[in-house]
């Protein structure tokens, strides 16, 4: 495929509801086909994500993306699908130097790809390199501006942390993607960061209207996406204003490991969103 090409079809195919078992025939039928068995992982990551956001045990898809990504990386070790279930799984698992190692061998190889350096982007900031994944998201974004709903979430989350919070209502703002739950809780959190409550309020109703009962699972739902506890701990803040009985035990704080990477907190540059 070209690189456009397997972009949408990763984006779009992973949406439609029965892919898993599709793919799932796809391999038993054709055990050598490596780049089934990868993108069979990538969707049992996307389901691993959405079991997490409505409060169920995602850890049994997490088991089969793992496995799924180590099938296609054994049959098919130098292609593209394979090397981005690897990265998904890195990224799931908490590898932040497998990561680190799969991105720089993905970004030489095809370095001319935007969507590429915007997804790798995305996971860095996410796990607390800012200063790596942040270059990468803009550079992205410089290339194709259209990919910004991509990237704005992990440079508002960038903002928001480091205490910039019109700018990160800015990006957010310029994400614009009602549909995406995500969208409504950042600009919750955000907005009760500033103290604008009624703002805050109307957001975390959008949200709750796509995903009824988040309240109990929003904790669950990042610590699955494994988001930096810099980040985490400042969304459990901000998000406590808002819903007062969240659940204690699944919402504590977390603790940064010793070999943690802290978040950057340099500006971001002078992008408009």
């Amino acid at each position: 495929m070209a690189r456009a090409q397997r972009h949408t079809f990763t984006d779009d195919l992973m949406l439609l509801g029965g892919v898993t078992d599709c793919l799932d025939r796809v391999v038993r039928n054709h055990p050598q086909n490596g780049q089934a068995w990868a993108l069979l992982s990538l969707a049992y990551h996307r389901q691993g994500r959405f079991a997490a956001s409505m409060g169920e045990n995602a850890s049994s898809f997490r088991k089969l993306q793992q496995e799924a990504a180590a099938a296609a990386s054994a049959i098919s070790p130098e292609t593209f699908f394979p090397h981005l279930a690897q990265l998904a799984a890195a990224y799931d698992a908490g590898q932040v130097r497998v990561l680190q190692n799969l991105a720089a061998r993905m970004l030489l190889r095809y370095s001319g790809d935007p969507r590429l350096k915007v997804k790798i982007g995305e996971a860095l900031v996410s796990l607390g390199m800012a200063e790596s994944g942040l270059p990468l998201i803009e550079a992205g974004l410089d290339q194709i501006p259209s990919l910004g709903p991509l990237g704005y979430t992990m440079l508002a989350l960038e903002r928001y942390v480091a205490g910039d919070l019109e700018m990160a209502l800015d990006y957010i703002d310029a994400q614009a993607l009602p549909n995406d739950y995500r969208y409504w809780l950042m600009k919750a959190v955000v907005h009760a960061g500033t103290g604008q409550m009624d703002e805050a309020i109307q957001a975390w109703t959008a949200l709750t209207r796509l995903k009824p009962g988040y309240a109990d699972n929003v904790c669950q739902d990042l610590r699955h996406a494994n988001i930096h506890y810099t980040y985490y701990n400042r969304i459990v803040v901000d998000l406590s204003k808002l819903v007062p009985d969240l659940p204690a035990e699944s919402c504590r704080f977390r603790l940064p490991p010793q070999s943690d990477l802290a978040p950057s907190t340099q500006a971001i540059g002078s992008r408009a969103p």
